[in-house]
């Protein structure tokens, strides 16, 4: 009895509609139509986070080092379009390469090391473009250099996070 327990899963599926799938608490696979969170949507999800820590972390990073200078927290236009732009390129050099697929995601260690590579690339590349654009003033300043670490430990740590979730939901 115990076993045919554990083996059934319920289907409940209408034509054209996708399925969501939840572990109920006796092991058994249980897929339900409803909102769900779904498995095959779970790289958007993770693109979308990429992108809000990213250009966050950018805007803190440079309210700090305002607030450091100055005194004052105040809005950095400069650090919002680092952030964003570096945000951007992070988002689309990980999907071109796939990793922001299910199975890829529950791999967070090549996540990491995939992630670390993406971002010392795109560090290059706007700071090469910062410089040969004459704004090497503000390429050097605390705010980015402090982003690029902040950030990529911030990535990280979600690469970390986001695996633990989903092994839970499997």
């Amino acid at each position: 009895w115990l076993r045919e327990r554990n083996q059934r899963a319920t289907f409940d599926r209408q034509p054209g509609r996708p399925m969501a799938m939840n572990l109920v608490a006796d092991g058994a696979l249980r897929r339900e139509r409803g909102s769900r969170f779904r498995y095959d949507r779970a790289g958007h999800v993770v693109a979308i986070a990429d992108l809000a820590v990213i250009t966050g972390a950018s805007l803190v990073c440079g309210a700090v080092s305002g607030f450091l200078r100055d005194g004052v927290f105040a809005f950095m236009p400069d650090s919002a379009g680092l952030g964003i732009l570096f945000a951007v390129l992070f988002v689309l050099l990980m999907q071109i390469r796939g990793l922001y697929r299910p199975v890829a995601l529950l791999r967070p260690l090549r996540q990491v090391s995939n992630a670390l590579a993406f971002w010392i690339a795109i560090t290059a590349f706007l700071t090469a473009l910062g410089f040969a654009f004459k704004a090497g003033h503000m390429v050097s300043r605390a705010a980015p250099i402090s982003f690029v670490l902040v950030g990529f430990a911030l990535v990280a740590a979600l690469r970390f996070r986001w695996h633990g979730w989903m092994r839970r939901a499997l």
